[in-house]
């Protein structure tokens, strides 16, 4: 075998190793035993979410939505992030927008990003 025809050989072992050793430690990530399966938090108030999360080793962060029409919404969760059913390690953030008629002045609930 010419030299050229090893090297090629042996940068395709290099490759496919590095292949498989991505592959394992994505599947580990996603499989291990410390991930929780985000649930579907919209409609809950915000001490409903709050305790959901809680007991599944998760951290809401608060942001408010101001829906001034639409009182059936005011103090419940109306936007997540991420969606239901993501599976996130614990302790993550997840971010959750609460309905609100007017601006609030409390603390662990903070203004959204203006898109």
């Amino acid at each position: 075998m010419s030299s050229k025809n090893k090297t090629i050989v042996v940068i395709l072992i290099i490759v496919a190793i590095a292949i498989i050793a991505l592959y394992k430690i994505s599947t580990k990530s996603v499989n291990s035993e410390n991930t929780s399966k985000v649930p579907n938090l919209i409609g809950l108030s915000k001490k409903e979410a709050k305790d959901v999360l809680k007991n599944l080793n998760l951290e809401p962060q608060f942001f408010f939505e101001l829906e001034p029409d639409k009182p059936d919404n005011w103090g419940n969760v109306v936007k997540q992030n991420p969606e239901a059913g993501a599976l996130l390690p614990d302790n993550n953030i997840i971010e959750l927008w609460i309905s609100e008629r007017v601006p609030l002045l409390d603390q662990d609930i903070k203004k959204a990003p203006v898109n």
